[in-house]
């Protein structure tokens, strides 16, 4: 990459966080200062000429009330989220962290422990080489192939998919996200975490398919099946299920 893309890119990053600093600030939290009208303004024949507090609360304030209500006293609450490193992680991947910590950081002004999971989806397919990537043709060669199996065209990570992955990370301090719990599904995979659930799910893949024809205005295929998974020999997922 020259030294003008990498200048280049470095001052978009810059002006993105300092637009994200910004907006933290405003969206803050506890939203009373400011919020509350002059002694003046509060006083109302109606309220027997008493001060009344004027608060009002950020939607994450809400939430966290309506999660902790509905989900009961629990020693442990669980905000998740995350996506598909399929190319650079830009400012609109970022609400994807953003909003969650919001509830985060709303449940924990409330005197709760909260775990934030950030799921990266990086056993998904590879269906597109993005146009900003070094060797194009390098990549095409992996089309189809898990994400996590295409190398890192700048040379940096172990793969593709950790190169997103990583930068993504190790700017996440620099606007104050440093508490979230990671999870690579690649790993999670490979390892049989899932194969439980992969096998209930085929188990019942007649009963789920009668499901979603509920909602949708054309016919399943005939292969159709409730997962995707990669040929053995090419680790491609250009295959059908079958039984």
């Amino acid at each position: 990459m020259s030294v003008f893309k990498e200048n280049l890119l470095d001052y978009m990053r810059d002006w993105a966080y300092y637009c994200l600093i910004v907006l933290r600030k405003i969206l803050r939290y506890d939203m009373t200062q400011g919020c509350n009208q002059s002694n003046n303004e509060n006083k109302n024949p109606k309220n027997n000429g008493k001060n009344v507090e004027q608060r009002a609360y950020h939607w994450a304030d809400q939430i966290a009330e309506k999660v902790i209500r509905e989900k009961g006293d629990k020693d442990t609450y669980t905000v998740a989220s995350g996506i598909t490193p399929s190319g650079v992680v830009h400012f609109g991947n970022f609400r994807e962290v953003i909003t969650v910590d919001l509830v985060a950081r709303a449940l924990m002004q409330r005197g709760k422990k909260v775990r934030f999971i950030y799921s990266w989806d990086d056993y998904d397919t590879f269906r597109k080489v993005p146009a900003n990537m070094p060797k194009q043709e390098e990549l095409k060669n992996y089309l189809f192939q898990p994400i996590v199996d295409v190398p890192d065209p700048f040379g940096e990570y172990a793969s593709y998919a950790e190169h997103n992955e990583k930068v993504f990370e190790q700017d996440l301090p620099r606007v104050g996200i440093t508490y979230v719990d990671f999870i690579y599904q690649n790993r999670k995979y490979r390892n049989g975490d899932y194969n439980d659930q992969i096998i209930h799910i085929m188990d019942n893949k007649d009963r789920i398919g009668e499901i979603l024809q509920q909602f949708r205005t054309s016919e399943l295929e005939e292969d159709w099946a409730p997962l995707l998974t990669y040929c053995s020999k090419c680790n491609r997922d250009r295959i059908s299920i079958t039984g």
